[in-house]
Formats: C-alpha cells, sequence, structure tokens
C-alpha cells in the first residue's frame, strides 16, 4: 500500500483533549480481563492504531525493537490506515511516555510540539483483532466452521525459530488445534504454518500466543480447462516421428501440474530418464481424465512449440530438451485448500534430487484466485525458490508461472477487452522473481458448418479474450505479465460466446483413445514459453537463468494491435502512463526467438553478467556500498557517419530478490525485496566522471527520498514505471548521432530489508543481475552495427558478450 504522504498529518487542536482518547490503558486492561478468564500466557498485548480518515498514520514510530514493540501488519481500509503492533509486557510506557509528553500543559505552552507527529496522526486505539491481524479479504475470515488457515509467526533471529515453532506446537495441542507439523515456510522474521481454525480458535491463539503476526486463508488452486478432443490418426504421429530427432542436451522443462501421462507416442522420446515424480505418493506419477490431462497436455506444447505445423509440415526437427513432470494435484481434482508455497518447493526439490545435474525451465500453470499484487505465502515461496534463498542453496532457477484466464463462456456479463482489464492476475502470478505468462491471439479464421455465424473476439495478436491483467494492482507492484504467447481465442454470436476447436491450440491428450486434443489460454501461452527458454537456455548452456530471462524480455514486441487496443494515439504520441497500462495488458510483447539467440548486422545484443554488494556496515550505519559502470563498446564511428539514421537503444536489467513477506505494507523497513537494482545511461556527451556523479546523486536520493529522479533521457516507458519487481526494460528511439557517445551504463543499488533489519546479518550479501543492451537499426538500413561492435570488443576487451 502507498501511505497518502501527500497529504500532511491531522492537527488536533486540543491536545490535551486529543491525547485523553487515545491511551492504551483500557485496551490493555481488557485484553488482560480476557487473557485471565481464557488461561493465556501471552506475554504481552496485541494493539490496533487507526489513523484519522484520509490522512497518513505514522506508522513507523509506532515500533521500537530494543523494546520488543513489534509493527505486525499495517493496512488500509476505506481511506483509513491501521497498524497492529505487540506490546511486552511492562513495555505499555513507550507509548504512554509520549503520549503524556505530548499533552503535556507545560510544553504546549512553550509551544513545544514533542511526539506531535506521531499522537496526532492516531484517532483512535483499541485491541488488535482476528480481522486486524487478518492479511487478505474480511469477508475470508472463518466462522464456526473450520477451515485451512495461515498463521505467519515472526521471529527476530534464527536461533529462536524452534523455540517458537515448539511453544506454537504446544499451544495448538493445549486448545486441541490441527497444525501440520511438518508444513512450513520459512522467510526472515516470519514462519509460515498450516492450521485447521474456526474464529473461536483463531481468537485463543491471539490470546495466548504472543508471535502472531497475521493470519490469511490458505491457498486452493483453480479448475483446469475442460479438454477439446480433435480425430487425428496414428499415420500422423508416426510421419512426426520419423521426422524428429530427440537429443539430450541437459536441459529440462520441468512441468508442476497433474501428472504425466509418459506412454503417449509423441511424449515418450522425450521424458527425462527418472522425470517423473509426485508430491505425494498416494497421487501417483499419472495424469487423470478428472484433471482433464492438463499435465499431458502441457508437456505436448513444451516439446514442440506448435504442434499442429510440426504434423502439417516435412522438415526434420531437432528436439534438443527433455521433459520432466511433478504431479503437485490429486486425481480427484477437490482443490483442497493447502500451503502451495511449500507443494511448490517440495515439488522443485522432487525434480532436483533425482537429477541434480539438469538446468531446468520450471513451468507451472496452476493458478489461484485473482491477487491484488502484492506477496503472499505461494509467490514468496516461488520468489524464495528462484533466488535459492529457501533453501540458502544460492542456486538461481528459472521459474515460468501462467497468468490465469478469463473465462468469456462462463463469467457473466463479459465484454471484451473491459472484463480483461479488470481481472486480476491470479495468485501466485504477482511473484517478482518469476516470468508471468499472458496470452494473445493467434486465429481469427472460422471454418466449418458449426461456425457458420460465428465471429471472433479478438483480431489476430491481439490481446486474447482469455488472459488476465494488473491494471487494477496498486502502484509498486511488478509489472506483469512480462510477456504474452499465443493463448487461443474464442468466438460469439448473437447468443453470447462459445469456445470453438478452429480458434485453439493442438496438443497431446492423456486419453489412450484420443492422442490430440486441444487447448487454449495461458496454460497454452506458458508451455509455448517454456519451450522458448529451453531452447535459448540449451543454445547458451553458460549463461544465468536471469540473463535467459532478460533476453526473452529483451526480445519482446507489442504487436500493432495491441498498441491500437492500449495506446490509440499511436506509441510515441501516447503517454507514459497509457503505456504502463500496455504492459499490464500485454507485457513486453511478443518473444522473437532469432531477435534473442542471435546478433544481426544491424542489430546486436550486449550481454553482462555481473554481482556487487550493494551495502556495507560502516560501524553502527549500513551505507549504500557499490554500483557498476559498464563501458559498452560502443560503435561510435558508424554512428557519428551515419547522424541521421534512425537508432533504437533498449536496455533490460534482471535480477532476483530474497523475499521477505511481513504483511506490512508501505514501511521501508519490511521492504519485501532484499536490494534493489536500477539502471541508466550516460547522456550524449556526458564524461565517465560526470556520469558517475549523476548517478551517485540519483542513488542516493532514490534510497533517501525514494525519489526516481531524472535520467536525462526521453525513455518510452520511464523509470517511475519501469522500476517495480526485479526486472526493469526500456528503451530509447532517437538518431544516431543522439545516442553516438552515449557509452556508459550504471547499474547501482537501492534500498532493501538487507540493509533495514540489520539483525538478519545480510549487509554482506552480493547480488548478480545480468544486464543486456541492444542497440538496432531499421532492419532496411545497411549499417553494419555488429561489425563494428565486434571490432570495438577485440580492440578494448571491455564487455562480456
Amino acid at each position: 500500500m502507498d501511505a497518502p504522504t501527500c497529504q500532511p498529518t491531522y492537527r488536533y487542536q486540543n491536545r490535551r483533549r486529543h491525547a485523553s482518547l487515545t491511551p492504551p490503558f483500557p485496551v490493555i486492561r481488557t485484553q488482560k480481563k480476557n487473557r485471565n478468564e481464557l488461561n493465556g500466557t501471552v506475554n504481552g498485548y496485541y494493539v490496533e492504531f487507526s489513523g484519522k480518515d484520509g490522512y497518513p498514520l505514522k506508522v513507523e514510530s509506532l515500533e521500537n525493537v530494543r523494546d520488543g514493540v513489534r509493527l505486525l501488519s499495517v493496512k488500509e481500509q476505506n481511506d483509513c490506515m491501521k497498524a497492529s503492533v505487540f506490546i511486552p509486557e511492562h513495555k505499555e510506557n513507550f507509548f504512554t511516555s509520549r503520549i503524556n509528553d505530548y499533552a503535556d500543559i507545560n510544553l504546549i505552552k512553550k509551544k513545544k510540539r514533542k511526539n506531535n507527529d506521531l499522537i496526532s496522526s492516531i484517532d483512535q486505539v483499541e485491541a488488535a483483532s482476528v480481522r486486524s491481524l487478518w492479511l487478505g479479504k474480511p469477508e475470508d475470515i472463518p466462522s464456526e466452521k473450520k477451515t485451512d488457515v495461515e498463521i505467519w509467526l515472526r521471529y527476530d533471529e534464527k536461533n529462536q525459530l524452534e523455540t517458537i515453532q515448539n511453544d506454537f506446537n504446544e499451544k495448538c495441542k493445549k486448545w486441541n488445534i490441527h497444525t501440520d507439523l511438518e508444513t512450513r515456510i520459512v522467510f526472515p522474521e516470519r514462519v509460515i504454518r498450516l492450521i485447521s481454525a474456526d474464529l473461536n480458535d483463531l481468537n485463543l491463539l491471539l490470546n495466548d500466543c504472543e508471535y502472531v503476526s497475521g493470519f490469511c486463508e490458505a491457498e486452493e488452486p483453480v479448475d483446469f480447462f475442460h479438454d477439446m478432443r480433435s480425430e487425428e490418426s496414428e499415420e500422423w504421429m508416426d510421419d512426426l516421428l520419423s521426422r524428429c530427432s530427440f537429443e539430450d542436451n541437459g536441459v529440462s522443462v520441468c512441468i508442476l501440474d497433474s501428472g504425466l501421462n509418459d506412454e503417449h507416442k509423441l511424449i515418450a522420446p522425450a521424458v527425462a530418464e527418472n522425470g517423473l515424480h509426485t508430491v505425494k505418493t498416494a497421487w501417483g506419477l499419472y495424469d487423470s481424465q478428472d484433471n482433464s490431462y492438463h499435465g499431458t497436455g502441457m508437456a505436448g506444447i513444451a516439446i514442440y512449440n506448435n504442434l499442429e505445423k510440426a504434423l502439417v509440415s516435412k522438415k526434420n526437427i531437432v528436439i534438443s530438451h527433455k521433459i520432466e513432470s511433478v504431479k503437485i494435484l490429486p486425481n480427484d481434482n477437490k482443490n483442497r485448500r493447502n500451503m502451495y508455497g511449500y507443494i511448490t518447493k517440495n515439488a522443485v526439490s522432487d525434480a532436483e534430487i533425482e537429477n541434480p545435474e539438469r538446468k531446468r525451465v520450471l513451468c507451472m500453470a496452476v493458478t489461484d484466485k485473482p491477487s491484488n499484487g502484492m506477496p503472499n505465502s505461494w509467490s514468496s515461496a516461488v520468489d524464495a525458490i528462484v533466488s535459492g534463498s529457501e533453501e540458502e542453496d544460492d542456486i538461481h532457477r528459472l521459474f515460468l508461472i501462467s497468468a490465469g484466464n478469463v473465462d468469456p463462456m462462463h463469467t457473466r456479463d463479459y465484454q471484451y477487452p473491459a472484463t480483461n482489464n479488470e481481472t486480476n492476475i491470479q495468485e501466485p502470478g504477482q511473484a517478482w522473481n518469476a516470468v508471468t505468462i499472458g496470452a494473445y491471439a493467434g486465429k481469427v479464421e472460422l471454418q466449418g458448418e458449426g461456425n457458420v455465424g460465428l465471429k471472433p473476439i479478438a483480431g489476430k495478436q491481439e490481446l486474447s479474450p482469455f488472459s488476465t491483467m494488473s491494471l487494477t494492482w496498486e502502484k509498486g507492484t511488478p509489472l506483469k505479465p512480462e510477456v504474452v504467447f499465443v493463448g487461443g481465442n474464442a468466438a460469439s454470436d448473437q447468443y453470447g460466446y462459445t469456445n470453438t476447436l478452429n480458434l485453439s491450440i493442438l496438443t497431446t491428450s492423456g486419453d489412450r483413445q484420443y492422442p490430440f486434443t486441444m487447448f487454449n489460454g495461458t496454460s497454452a501461452a506458458t508451455a509455448q514459453a517454456s519451450n522458448f527458454c529451453a531452447r535459448l537456455m540449451g543454445e547458451y548452456p553458460n549463461v544465468w537463468p536471469e540473463t535467459i530471462r532478460g533476453l526473452m524480455i529483451q526480445s519482446a514486441r507489442w504487436s500493432d494491435e495491441m498498441i491500437r487496443q492500449y495506446c490509440p494515439k499511436g506509441l510515441l504520441k501516447s503517454t507514459k502512463g497509457e503505456r504502463a497500462e500496455l504492459i499490464r495488458a500485454c507485457g513486453y510483447g511478443i518473444p522473437d526467438y532469432q531477435r534473442a539467440s542471435e546478433c544481426m548486422n544491424n542489430s546486436v545484443n550486449m550481454v553482462v553478467q555481473g554481482k556487487l554488494q550493494p551495502f556495507a556496515k560502516n560501524g553502527s550505519r549500513i551505507n549504500l556500498n557499490e554500483m557498476h559502470i559498464i563501458i559498452l563498446p560502443w560503435p561510435q564511428q558508424i554512428l557519428i557517419d551515419n547522424p541521421d539514421t534512425d537508432i533504437e537503444v533498449r536496455i533490460t536489467l534482471s535480477y532476483f530478490i530474497e523475499p521477505s513477506p511481513c504483511g506490512i505494507e508501505g514501511v521501508d523497513r519490511y521492504k519485501y525485496e532484499s536490494c534493489g537494482l536500477r539502471f541508466d545511461l550516460s547522456k550524449t556527451n556526458e564524461s565517465y566522471n560526470e556520469f558517475k556523479k549523476r548517478v551517485n546523486a540519483k542513488s542516493e536520493s532514490e534510497e533517501e527520498q525514494n525519489s526516481l529522479g531524472s535520467t536525462g533521457n526521453n525513455w518510452l516507458i520511464g523509470p517511475t514505471n519501469r522500476n517495480t519487481g526485479s526486472i526493469h526494460s526500456d528503451y530509447l528511439l532517437g538518431s544516431a548521432a543522439d545516442y553516438c557517445n552515449s557509452r556508459y551504463v550504471a547499474v547501482y543499488p537501492v534500498g532493501g530489508w538487507w540493509k533495514t533489519r540489520p539483525k538478519q546479518k545480510c549487509y554482506n550479501n552480493k547480488i548478480r543481475y545480468s544486464l543486456i543492451v541492444t542497440l538496432s537499426a531499421p532492419e532496411n538500413e545497411t549499417l553494419d552495427l555488429y561489425s563494428s561492435v565486434m571490432n570495438e570488443i577485440q580492440s578494448k576487451n571491455s564487455i562480456q558478450v
């Protein structure tokens, strides 16, 4: 949540009267009485502070770590900021002394406004309830029926973790509350456990356990698409297999889904040895009709990318990567509530333990309810898996997640694309480190008698009617989806909307009787994205997952149709806000494999993989420590010789953050990301020292004032919009004369919890990044940028390519 800092703190005319209304004494007396009646043992009090409607609450001043006064959560309800705080017993003076000083008549007469900002920002103080600490929608709070609930427990240092969990286990046993002793997700300062509880159980824990920081509804996966059958014959499969060469370059697409029927003729040759796994033995390894054979459908696209084209083509095809499957759903598909972050972690671990040497593209099209863009336990677990912080193994991973779907056939009052614009990407698609995949419409041709009177909903290369987006997410949330692949189309007539085989995507079926089926939505798009990344990873086996992710996004371009949908005045005449909406609907566009994997004469990719230490401890302070300035092998002479030629400079910075979800929004100390990185490009004729000085000042400004500042360049997207999440991409359009001397690129850090939480002792950690710079001229230009850049590299050896 962005605190409404644009408005001043509310000022009360009568300070003494206001102080008399806000002391926490009645709250503490009430909680003591409740605790004694329940035979509770909590050593302190849960208190909720509310601000004046429309005014900010000074939440950072509500915490005192030294005295154990801890800020638990911050949220906004109906324009009112609320903060939940735990106050240890006998530490009430932390607040009462400040209230007394605020109301001291002598200080008032002397016009000394002591603690004015803090106390004036507080409108009401009351005992915190389950509702206060609920991290989701209030309507999801359980009532009299027991349901699966995530409980978030806080801790300060790792040596406290087991003690706190053991104490929690005893409290659950005491109150007969079922908890899974093995299922847990651990983050810095938070551990998440799963319990089965009703509202009374949650109240009992709140009065008997002093380490509660929040409650949340447990995750529940959504239903899958129903498969659609297509009559195909054995001859088609035999012909395709006769033209396929199956190799093994050590790369796998690992599909986390409903299992895999590996006996399918077209799938069996591509399955990795010991490549089938399940998170629960009772579920088995194989796909089922109850799950619509979803995992098997994902595999067909992940292997062949465009199976229809492969079948009708007469060309030879080389399949170099393998397929792995981890079953994360039961066969009955009853959508049991569970901690899907824990299941996802175990699924990845199972695959890696069996085949530890393999490089993987993790691919998951199992999603939950729509997200508001804020982290939850599942998305945070994905971020931890990707960054290697989940088990502190420092293994970085590439993870693709579907954005989730709108179903025009089952969505009341569906309107294209208005309904898509209002439908949020589903959890865990808000994960910062994952690549979230949206969909665009590939086919528009409707043939056959059964399609008479039907019209396609979307035009060719427009947003798919199935695709969700992040247009309604709050500021500061990641730009999602990052890219779009083909996700199928739907049709309509005078009676409404309908699905049609002609507009869907052909893939493999788990049904032995019918080897082919039709697929659509962001699941199909995510499977295509996994094929894209697996091929790229095989072609460049030594590059990092951060680089594969960056190259895919760097290669993406919007179709003209997408631009017309969201920037009707044209890309260059649109505002940066309109362009940000275009990204939140269609990502950075449609990736192009050739553009990602090859340099051409008129277009060259320059890639730097680096590692920097963002912070360092200096006495008691933790300061910004290091930035990198890369001197690019800029083809200055060829740009100088062709000053009027149009040039595009595109930069993508990709890195993985270590997540720390605390359920506290808008407070700098509790930032979700471990560290943020930013990039900047030198202006024309700006010297190295001038550029370094400017970036240093901008880094300090963003660190201290959260100001993005001016880059001095007219970026198409702009830093205000692009600097969210953990991948930042933008580009400049101009003449060769504009950029002939812009040859320095800086990568610099901004704040994160590594800096603001010194007890975690992460201030000496380093962060990896991949920086991709593309210099290109129009296709009809004959400028040989590639040769010029290669000559610079050979003479100066100043960049890794």
